[in-house]
């Protein structure tokens, strides 16, 4: 297994249009093993805070957070803090994730196990897996997957698409980590995010698989 953050993976990275220079990056998520991949387009927005107007960027992620950027430094407008989290030590998992310190959109553990099904660490996010099986929420498709974000400016509000899902994590034999899903019953949601707090507003379910949930935002 690779050591370190691997970078630039589940990051957002930004370069010079006429030179292909590097300019900043931000990794989201630091040695990646569930599939956490940045997955949905960011969402460049002008917004004001703190009486003055912000240039930003929104990434709404499958970690469940949406990224909320300063877009010409890469700098969090609402603050993201490293937090130590479990590990294990054959995935050589990073000793700490970044935190934003908005509201999830979707769940981050489990309330509830399933019948028969026993709990490591509450079904946390970013709980580290080997050879045997491990629920988590919110698993590798999201979160947010592919559906793009809107930004209503008028009301300074994001809206994103987004799943709650409950995956089965373990190692694969091939050192290749995967999952099982049931997809009868994954709960799509709308949610509504303002932009200047990474607050979440409000959210709306439906009981149907994302791939058939159209969010439309006006």
């Amino acid at each position: 297994m690779r050591a370190g953050d691997n970078l630039y993976s589940v990051s957002i990275v930004a370069i010079e249009l006429k030179t292909g220079k590097y300019r900043w990056h931000f990794q989201q998520v630091h040695h990646d093993i569930w599939d956490f991949d940045a997955a949905s387009p960011v969402t460049l927005f002008d917004v004001e805070m703190n009486g003055t107007m912000r240039r930003g960027l929104a990434q709404a992620s499958k970690t469940g957070w949406v990224y909320l950027l300063d877009r010409a430094t890469g700098e969090p407008l609402v603050g993201i803090d490293e937090k130590p989290v479990p590990q294990e030590p054959r995935q050589g998992t990073a000793a700490t994730q970044p935190y934003p310190r908005g509201d999830a959109f979707v769940p981050q553990q489990i309330d509830i196990a399933p019948e028969g099904a026993a709990l490591v660490n509450g079904g946390k996010i970013f709980t580290p897996f080997w050879t045997t099986p491990v629920l988590m929420k919110p698993g590798p498709p999201g979160g947010v997957n592919w559906p793009p974000s809107s930004y209503d400016p008028a009301s300074g509000y994001l809206f994103v698409c987004a799943g709650d899902r409950t995956q089965t994590l373990v190692e694969g034999a091939a050192a290749r980590g995967i999952y099982i899903r049931d997809r009868s019953n994954e709960p799509g949601c709308k949610g509504c995010i303002r932009i200047a707090t990474g607050i979440v507003d409000h959210t709306q379910r439906a009981i149907a698989a994302m791939e058939e949930v159209l969010c439309a935002a006006r």
